[in-house]
This record gives C-alpha cells, structure tokens and sequence, in this order.
C-alpha cells in the first residue's frame, strides 16, 4: 500500500500543494484501492520528475485542477463502474453470509431449527448509514474544501471520516436498536447471499476463460511488479522517513535550547540532545512489554465478563475476536515504534559522523 504522507514529504511548493489537492480527492473518491494507488502513484512521478526538472505544474494537470481530478479518477467505461458495485454488494454478501452462521451456532440462546431461524441485520443497515455519512462527507469536502476553500489538511479530513465511523458503528446501535428490528429468515439469507457469491464467482471464472485462456486475474501484479512497487515504496518512505524525523528532532532540540536559555541555565548542546535521544531508543523493548501486557490485560478482563453473561461459546467468541484485533494492533504500534527509532538513531548517527546540528541537518535536507 503507498504511504501518500511519505510522497508528500518529498515533493516542495506548488508540486507539494497540487500532490495534496489531487491525492485528497482521489481518497475521498468512490474508486477501489488499486485504481487508487495506480493513479496517486502515476501522478507523484509526474510531479516528481517535474520538480527536479523545475517544470511549471500546470503543464502536468493543465489550468483547471478540478477537472483534471474528475477525469483522472473516474472509470474508463460504464462497465468498470457495473463490475465495482457488483464486486461492493459481493463484500457485503459474504459478511452476511458469514455473520448468519455465527449468529446462528455461537450467539443465539434459544435453539430452533434452522429453516425457522431468523437473524437481526440491524447492523447492515447500520453500515450503510455510516457509508452514506461518509461519502456525503467526502462530496462535501471535494466540492468545496480542496478547490473553493483550498482546504488540503489531508490528515484532519480523514481523521473526521474515522470519527463518522467509529462513532457510527458504536452509536448507532444504542440510538436505534429499539426501533428499528429488520430480522429476516436466516434460511433465506443464506440462500440470497449465497446464491449471489456463488453466481459471482462462477461469471467470474467463465468470464476469464472466455477471454483470457485462464483463471488468473490479468489485471494483478506480478511477483515482479509487486517487488519492483514495494521497493520503490520502501524507498520513498525511508527517505521522508528521514526528513520527519530530522524535523521533529530539530524542533525538540531548538524547544530544549530555548528552555535551558529561559532558566538561564548554560547552552544546551548537540552531545546532551544526542544522550537523551539514545536513551529514549534503548527504552523500546520496556514499552513494547507494557504494550503486550496491557493488550493481555484488556483481553483477559474482557473474556471473564463476556464468560460470566454469556457463557462459555461467548467467551471463546470474545477471546478469539478482540484476540485477533489487539494481537494486529500491538502489531502495528511495535512495528511503528521500531521504525521511529531505527530513524531517529540513523538521523542522530549521521550528525555525529558529520559533526553537524541537527537543526543545520534538516535544513539541508529539506532544501
């Protein structure tokens, strides 16, 4: 997956503007993630070798940006759109498909037959109030945010789309649970759902042997292609790795010299600033622990309610879900946490090889 933050941090002026604009829009556009990340990834080398070139922008995406963005996002034909809601209604077959079994075997208490059996959807609906919310919100900000207002804080406007989600999954279901009750035959949403995925995948496969010889999706990257764009990604987020960092600690060091000048305390140093920041690394493995233990904490307490209300099958399910959500999590925030510091000793390790300030580091690097 391309980290557009990382892009951002190495393109500068109106390259660095115009990359915001176009990869805000794409983000707030109803495509899927390959076309995405085909498109942001196409457009940041265009601008990049613009950059280095010193060409004017507007010969990349011309006079009007709002309508070089419309076009460079939408489908090619009629067709691609046809086949990504038949794909979009598949995701949703398939969890419901999914989520009527579980509901059936693990969490319902009073036992019936199956072909009686019925289960509560609410929570689809609840899903697709949340996803209209949020693609009101991302109209919203395409038509006046990026190009009326110029507002491009990539980061804010994502943060509001993860609010609209976490607070609709979570508050939805106390508001509406006692008025809305969309409980159909489990048998016949087995069946609908099934028959869709079933048919899906079966026009699917007849569709690439009729025209292709095979069943491998041709538009896929190959083992090659998909080393060739990690490794370029790699590349990328290394080196705005390495200019975030050094900024960050540039401004770190410039607060700690200040604060020394305003206690009238003598200058604060390159080697005091260099101690602090290896002994913050070598503190990595401790938080890590803490990380795990409170993830265990938090799973263990949770299963022993979950087993005193529900019973032993709702324990289970309990361990195994939040299980699995706090095991990627922990995760993520060591991987995050590794990455930081890998950078932070190799942008300290380089002052100290050259014998230069960190704030005179950064300011070269960012040139």
């Amino acid at each position: 997956m391309i980290d557009t933050f990382a892009m951002r941090e190495l393109l500068r002026g109106e390259y660095k503007e115009t990359f915001e604009k176009i990869s805000l829009y794409g983000d707030m556009s109803n495509i899927n993630s390959a076309m995405l990340e085909d498109r942001i990834t196409n457009i940041y080398d265009l601008l990049m070798e613009a950059q280095n070139e010193e060409k004017p922008v507007d010969k990349i995406v011309g006079t009007n940006l709002e309508k070089f963005c419309r076009s460079y996002f939408k489908y090619d034909s009629v067709g691609d759109i046809l086949k990504e809601i038949c794909k979009r209604i598949l995701n949703v077959a398939v969890i419901l498909f999914v989520f009527s079994f579980l509901d059936y075997f693990l969490l319902s208490e009073e036992k019936v037959p199956f072909t009686k059996a019925r289960v509560n959807i609410v929570g689809l609906f609840i899903g697709l109030l949340v996803a209209l919310a949020i693609i009101g919100y991302s109209n919203y900000v395409k038509r006046k945010k990026i190009f009326i207002e110029g507002n491009v804080k990539y980061g804010w406007h994502l943060g509001v789309i993860a609010i609209l989600f976490f607070v609709g999954i979570i508050g939805l279901p106390i508001l509406i649970s006692d008025v809305v009750d969309f409980s159909p035959s489990l048998l016949m949403t087995v069946l609908v759902t099934g028959a869709y995925a079933g048919g899906y995948f079966l026009v699917t496969m007849i569709y690439r042997i009729v025209k292709y010889g095979s069943l491998k999706n041709p538009n896929k990257l190959t083992k090659e292609e998909k080393a060739e764009r990690n490794a370029a990604n790699k590349e990328i987020e290394e080196k705005s790795e390495n200019i975030t960092t050094a900024r960050d600690l540039s401004e770190r060091f410039l607060k700690l010299k200040a604060k020394n000048e305003k206690k009238g305390k003598p200058e604060y140093t390159m080697e005091e600033f260099t101690k602090l920041i290896k002994n913050d690394i070598s503190q990595e493995k401790g938080i890590k622990i803490f990380m795990v233990a409170l993830a265990v904490g938090a799973t263990v307490f949770n299963v022993y309610k979950t087993y005193g209300s529900d019973g032993l099958k709702g324990a289970i399910l309990m361990f195994v879900i939040l299980g699995v959500i706090l095991t990627l999590v922990c995760r993520f925030m060591c991987k995050i946490l590794t990455e930081v510091n890998i950078s932070m000793k190799q942008v300290i390790e380089t002052c100290e090889e050259r014998d230069i300030n960190i704030v005179d580091y950064y300011k070269e690097l960012s040139q």
